[in-house]
Parts: structure tokens; C-alpha cells; sequence
């Protein structure tokens, strides 16, 4: 594609970053990065934002937040799919506000697969009735068997900090979830935003807390932050094993990039490693809220697409969602000439959904000799005991949703843990 070589060419930004404590040694990561364009989904909301990016069955997914029905509920999720990078779905609504934690907005979608099941995190918020009267951010979830959906709501929230400002809905609190599996368990990584890290440019810092189930979490690092900034969205990168992150705040322009082996320990904020983003932003625009394209578990080889609210026009606010290309190491993983985007993307086109790519043939311009595709990971589910998926069987049993319990069981009773 000429049009993308071109602008691969002129805006080609390379960085090294150097990762000394975190993993024992000096070794430089060099990256690479070019915008591409707005998706252009069509009969697009005001604001899109804060997405999360699944290839699937040779499709991608995108979760985002966009503007609920102009009353009570502020914000929804919406999903849009597509085929290649240029051509989307109208959005499609994957989850409304409307519960007893979420009455007023469900926004800042992190979707993961984990033992068979969808996960689907968020920031949820009640002003006005909450259960337990606490009225700032939290995270809940839903879950689904299949990545469409429909999604089903575990009502009460996941993480929350109920000592942050209660009442004080000009605090952030605890909100923008990013979900990846890591060691066999779901990392959740995410904002807290209380008095102590006000007024900013950008207060807030980011936490990690850890689930076996995805349901039951504890903070990591003794409730410590484990980055100190906010806005991300982190994925294990397969080449090298690390967890890459990428942060944007919705006061910036800049979307930047940090590495870590262990998610608490991760290579400090930089404004010299920072993504190429949108280069026609409007005076007093913003660049904001990133998700990087991964496969079902939160993993990507070498080359992906970051993709990031950013200013249509002079606003607060008046966000589309917009993309840019990043190759980590390219000297090993650059196969933009016979490829866009993900060589994950192009082996679930040509062998399946089990299979996850790499770059085969660095610097190929020929389609036919470029990724290489291996069998991904086996995990073990519940297909063998719950045939319809756990979440189908658990609202058949009355329940609100389901996950899986047990993995690898072929036993009906001893099976999936509902949810009520």
C-alpha cells in the first residue's frame, strides 16, 4: 500500500528505551511508530474513547466508551467490528448504564479472555442511590461466552477504594481498567485519583491488583502505585516477555510507552518515549485514553495498533477514536511491507483463531512469505462440563452470570461458579 508506506517514511519516530533494574541487565528495546487516521466509525457519537481492541476469529473488536442516552445515564459502551482497519461497523451497544453501582455511567472498557470466559471490566459510578451510599468511581464487571456478547453484569463492583472521598464526585477515585492475563491469573491494572495526588497536570497514579478467577481481587504492592501516572492500558508483548504499557491523559497530547517483566517495577514516565500520534491536531487538543490491539489474553508479537481518543475538532471533549502503528524492535519484528497492523491478525485469517502470529520474513514486501503463525497456548475451560458456556449456564440456574470454577472439569455439578 503506497499510501501507507508514505507515512510510515515521514513520520517514523525511533526510541530506545533502556531497562536496567527491571530485568537484571541493560537491554534497549527500540520502537517504532507512524499514525495512520481516524477509524472513521461510521454515524460516530460526540466523544469515542478509552477502547479496547480484541482480534477475534479474524476480526477485530472495538470496546469504547461513547455518550449514554443524555439523561441520568452520562456514558455506554459501545462495540464496532471490522474486517481491515479502514472499514468499521456502526457502534453497537455492549453494555448501559442503569444498575445499583452503575445508575449513571459504564464507561473505560477492558475486555479479556480468561478460562473460557469474556470478561468485560469498566469504571463504573451511582450519584444517586447507591447501595452503600459510596458515590464515586469504582470498577465492576460483566462477563459473556462469546466476545459479542450479550454481557452479564456482576452486580456489585471488583476493586474499589471506599476511603476515597465518598462524596466527592470532583475526585476521581478508582476507574479505567486494563485487564491482562499474566502468570495464569488476571492482571488488572488501573486509576486512583484521590486528594493526595491533586490538582495535577495529570494527578492520579496507577495501581495493579491480581484475581485467580477474575472476580476476587487483591491490590498488589502493598496498595502501593506501580506508575505514576494515569490513563493506561497494558499487554504482555511476546517477543520479549515484557508487559508494555501505553498512557494517555485526557489534559495531554502525548501517548507514551513504558516496559516492565513484572508489572510493579516499570521503566519511570518519559516524554522521550512517547508514541507518534495525530498530526493535525486542532490548537488545544488532546491526545488520550489508549488500547493497544492484543489477541484474547492481552498478548501481541512485535507489532500492533495503538488506538486513542483524539480531537476531531477544538474542544473538550470532541474525541473520535484515531490509530497509530507501533513496532517494538523492529530489526526483528517489521513486517509493515507485507502486512498492516498484527501478524496475530493475519494468521487468524489464514489458519484460525488458534493460532497466534509472529513476524516471519522482517522487511518482506511479499505478502505470501511475511508472519509466521504458531498453535497458541492450550488453556484449560469449562467446555467440558458446561457445553453452552458457564455464563448460559449459570442465568438457565437462576443466577445473575457465571464464570468458570473449573477448569478442565468434565463434570456438570463440579463445573462453573455462579454469580449472584
Amino acid at each position: 500500500d503506497c499510501k501507507f508506506s508514505v507515512i510510515m517514511t515521514a513520520q517514523t519516530q525511533v526510541a530506545v528505551v533502556v531497562i536496567s533494574l527491571i530485568i537484571g541487565q541493560i537491554v534497549a528495546q527500540q520502537l517504532v511508530s507512524w499514525p495512520v487516521g481516524f477509524l472513521n466509525i461510521p454515524d460516530a457519537p460526540s466523544y469515542e474513547y478509552g477502547p479496547s481492541i480484541i482480534i477475534e476469529n479474524g476480526m477485530y473488536y472495538a470496546f469504547y466508551c461513547a455518550p449514554g442516552d443524555g439523561g441520568n445515564q452520562w456514558d455506554q459502551i459501545l462495540m464496532s467490528t471490522a474486517s481491515d482497519i479502514g472499514s468499521w461497523s456502526v457502534g453497537q451497544q455492549a453494555l448501559a448504564a442503569g444498575g445499583s453501582y452503575d445508575y449513571n455511567s459504564v464507561c473505560d472498557p477492558s475486555v479479556v479472555q480468561f478460562k473460557g470466559v469474556w470478561y468485560l471490566y469498566h469504571t463504573c459510578i451511582s450519584t444517586v442511590n447507591s447501595p452503600d451510599g459510596y458515590l464515586n468511581n469504582r470498577i465492576c464487571v460483566a462477563t459473556a461466552d462469546n466476545i459479542a456478547g450479550p454481557y452479564y453484569k456482576k452486580p456489585e463492583p471488583v476493586v474499589e477504594d471506599l476511603s476515597c472521598a465518598p462524596t466527592n464526585t470532583d475526585i476521581y477515585c478508582v476507574g479505567q481498567p486494563s485487564a491482562v492475563v499474566f502468570n495464569n491469573q488476571i492482571y488488572l491494572f488501573f486509576t486512583e485519583m484521590d486528594s493526595s495526588s491533586m490538582p495535577g497536570p495529570n494527578p492520579g497514579y496507577v495501581y495493579l491488583a491480581t484475581s485467580p478467577d477474575g472476580i476476587n481481587f487483591e491490590w498488589a504492592n502493598n496498595r502501593n502505585p506501580v506508575f505514576m501516572q494515569r490513563d493506561v492500558d497494558v499487554k504482555l508483548e511476546r517477543s520479549t516477555g515484557l508487559l508494555f504499557l501505553t498512557q494517555g491523559d485526557v489534559g495531554d497530547t502525548h501517548i507514551s510507552y513504558s516496559f516492565s517483566k513484572d508489572g510493579i517495577n516499570w521503566v519511570p514516565y518519559s516524554l522521550n518515549t512517547v508514541i507518534n500520534t495525530n498530526p493535525n491536531l486542532p490548537a488545544q487538543g488532546s491526545n488520550n485514553n489508549p488500547g493497544l490491539a492484543s489477541l484474547s489474553d492481552g498478548s501481541f508479537s512485535g507489532e500492533t495498533m495503538v488506538v486513542y481518543g483524539s480531537s476531531y475538532v477544538a474542544g473538550w471533549g470532541d474525541w473520535h477514536l484515531y490509530a497509530s502503528i507501533l513496532i517494538i524492535n523492529p530489526a526483528q519484528n517489521n513486517c509493515s511491507g507485507c502486512m498492516v497492523v498484527s501478524c496475530d491478525f493475519q494468521c487468524q485469517l489464514s489458519q484460525g483463531n488458534n493460532v497466534e502470529g509472529y513476524c516471519g520474513a522482517e522487511r518482506s514486501e511479499n505478502p505470501l512469505a511475511c508472519c509466521g503463525c504458531n498453535a497458541r497456548p492450550a488453556t484449560e475451560d469449562c467446555s467440558g462440563c458446561a457445553t453452552e458456556g458457564c455464563v448460559a449456564a449459570c442465568l438457565g440456574a437462576g443466577y445473575n452470570t457465571g464464570i468458570c470454577g473449573v477448569p478442565g472439569s468434565t463434570d456438570p455439578t463440579n463445573c462453573c461458579s455462579c454469580v449472584d
